[in-house]
């Protein structure tokens, strides 16, 4: 009996050790994966730097616009210089104003700086590229690094939370990359949330397959609330990174000249704008 005994105690002694062996080597990677996702993050602060990125948006419920955009991207940003191009706009940014060019409706609008060269720096990389350390990263996602072949990594951060009523993670993110350059071929939010549906919608969509684990009440004080899934992925494709560029591909003198008077007024080929200047 008291070998018996012993030997149970032996083995469940193994089991958990084992358990405990396998836990550590899951934070283990989870913060080799962590860090290594921080370390891209880095990438961006070698500047000047040039990106030409193509961003789309799908959604499993389109209800505006932006749920399927798509956008080819050009940034430039250096210790003085912003430069954004998209979709006709641009954004000129120096040490001293910011200007702002739409071409499809004809207008250059000037605001004063502000600092805001290095605001729009940090906005621009945070759409692609989440801005917070490691240890906080760790307390919200489980992460994992996979090697895809052809010299490519890609790391997947999932949110340790669900979205209330669903075993869906509120975000995940993808993030591929070049092994040997740590430069970023992909990166990928899909965010998960919930829209509220009218009751009679609601009822219509149980009986629809497609909606299967997609549907979620809750409780309230007058009956219950009714809600739908709605998933939004992001994806930031990097066609092209180029550091070393000295001068942004536009500046404000190609779009702006200041007049004998003190004034500014439209360059050259930008005549036909409208120019209004915002304090």
């Amino acid at each position: 009996m008291h070998k018996k005994l012993t030997i149970a105690l032996l083995i469940l002694i193994n089991a958990s050790m084992t358990i405990a062996q396998q836990n550590t080597s899951s934070q283990e990677d989870d913060m080799k994966a962590l860090r290594s996702f921080a370390q891209l993050g880095q990438l961006y602060k070698r500047m000047p730097v040039q990106l030409n990125i193509h961003i789309q948006n799908t959604a499993s419920l389109v209800v505006k616009p932006s749920d399927t955009m798509q956008a080819d991207m050009q940034l430039y940003y250096s210790a003085m210089h912003f430069y954004m191009q998209a979709e006709g706009l641009e954004e000129i940014v120096n040490d001293s104003m910011i200007i702002m060019v739409n071409s499809q409706t004809k207008q250059i609008i000037l605001y004063p700086n502000n600092q805001q060269v290095i605001k729009s720096i940090e906005k621009s990389v945070a759409m692609f590229m989440p801005d917070s350390s490691v240890e906080r990263m760790a307390a919200n996602y489980h992460a994992t690094a996979q090697d895809m072949g052809h010299k490519k990594i890609k790391i997947e951060l999932k949110n340790k939370a669900n979205v209330y009523g669903t075993d869906m993670p509120r975000d995940i993110i993808r993030l591929i990359y070049q092994q040997d350059t740590y430069e970023p071929v992909e990166f990928v939010q899909k965010r998960t949330s919930l829209l509220p549906v009218d009751s009679a919608i609601f009822k219509g969509m149980k009986n629809d397959p497609a909606y299967n684990g997609k549907l979620v009440t809750s409780p309230a004080a007058k009956g219950e609330l009714y809600f739908l899934v709605k998933e939004l992925t992001t994806t930031f494709s990097f066609n092209k990174i180029t550091h070393g560029i000295t001068q942004p591909p536009a500046r404000e003198q190609d779009r702006i000249i200041k007049g004998v008077d003190g004034n500014y007024q439209p360059a050259k080929g930008y005549e036909e704008y409208q120019l209004k200047k915002q304090n």
